[in-house]
């Protein structure tokens, strides 16, 4: 695996189209495709056009690009830094994290794959719980020594933007602003960090980073190293490479605002492709209500015409599924499948 240590900021200024990969350069990458919101919008008097735009995008695509949210850069190149540390560190902290069990609040797994007949690592996966921060922080990686620090402070800071987005998405549902607020506030937060290695094989590489999945959320926002990511459009059936722009956040809808929108937002699917341009870091923050409070369709969204669509949820019911379909090659919406009322 070569170093992910070469991840230097400059790669981050890399545009859309640099070091695409025959894969990547055959698909979808018009910077009009993938909505782009500002996110300055939600201040004065160009809310109530934001808020609409959010939903569009929302419903329309189920993911959306967030510009101008005030993270610094120096908050989300520290973050990424760490996280390549991490994975590229040869410390007893990997060991001590290593684990195949779901439920633990901090855990690392190294996914592996035959490819053409030779055993490669897909994919190093690192998770930890980040709210509240106090609560978790301790059992984070403790090497490199700016761990915490560099993750904690980025954990912080994309959850304000998350609560930011979630308010205007149950806006934009006509829910008002102060939907599920309190809940969101106490709720729950995991960081998801990915490392993929370089593939060594032919272009397009044969193999996936991770397979077409939905995320366990009510939404998710990706920060990512460099282009990877690709997002299945709903309208026309075909894969997206999200445009990796300078400084971006990605938004995807998860499984449990698609409960909660009785199915007005469709939960995002998407996928990540192996290239061999670089290697790759991606960060996942996923945010819900906490881990037993019940999910279910807003009493507002159930009418005649519309009835309830979802059973009631709740994430620990997911970490349930999870164990029990173990090895059962899940597709990407078995578990939102499985709330729907046929």
């Amino acid at each position: 695996m070569s170093s992910l240590q070469s991840l230097r900021l400059a790669h981050l200024h890399h545009s859309h189209t640099k070091g695409a990969t025959t894969r990547h350069s055959l698909m979808r990458t018009s910077l009009s495709a993938v909505p782009v919101i500002d996110i300055r919008g939600l201040e004065g008097a160009s809310r109530f056009s934001t808020i609409s735009d959010i939903g569009k995008a929302c419903r329309e695509k189920g993911y959306f690009q967030v510009a101008n949210h005030n993270i610094p850069s120096s908050t989300l190149y520290g973050a990424l830094h760490v996280a390549s540390a991490f994975f590229d560190s040869e410390t007893d902290e990997k060991q001590r994290l290593m684990s195949d069990d779901i439920t633990k609040p901090v855990r690392f797994h190294m996914i592996k794959e035959m490819v053409i007949g030779e055993e490669k690592i897909q994919r190093l996966f690192l998770k930890h719980y980040a709210h509240p921060l106090e609560e978790w922080i301790h059992m984070w990686p403790s090497e490199p020594l700016e761990y915490r620090n560099n993750m904690g402070t980025y954990s912080v800071e994309v959850r304000k933007l998350a609560l930011q987005v979630m308010e205007a998405i149950m806006e934009s549902l006509g829910l008002g602003r102060g939907y599920l607020k309190n809940q969101m506030h106490d709720g729950f937060q995991v960081m998801a960090l990915h490392a993929y290695p370089l593939c060594e094989h032919t272009n397009p590489c044969p193999s996936f980073g991770i397979a077409p999945h939905s995320d366990y959320s009510i939404i998710t926002i990706v920060l990512q190293s460099s282009p990877g990511l690709e997002e299945l459009d709903p309208k026309t059936n075909t894969w997206e490479l999200l445009p990796h722009r300078y400084d971006s956040l990605c938004v995807h809808v998860g499984n449990y605002l698609e409960v909660i929108s009785n199915g007005l937002y469709k939960s995002a699917v998407h996928q990540v492709s192996s290239n061999r341009d670089s290697d790759r870091v991606s960060i996942a923050s996923l945010h819900s209500l906490s881990i037993d409070e019940q999910v279910c369709v807003a009493d507002k969204l159930i009418t005649e015409c519309t009835p309830k669509g979802y059973k009631d949820s709740n994430l620990r019911d997911f970490l349930r599924f999870l164990p029990i379909n173990k090895g059962q090659h899940l597709q990407c919406n078995d578990y939102i499948d499985t709330l729907k009322i046929k």
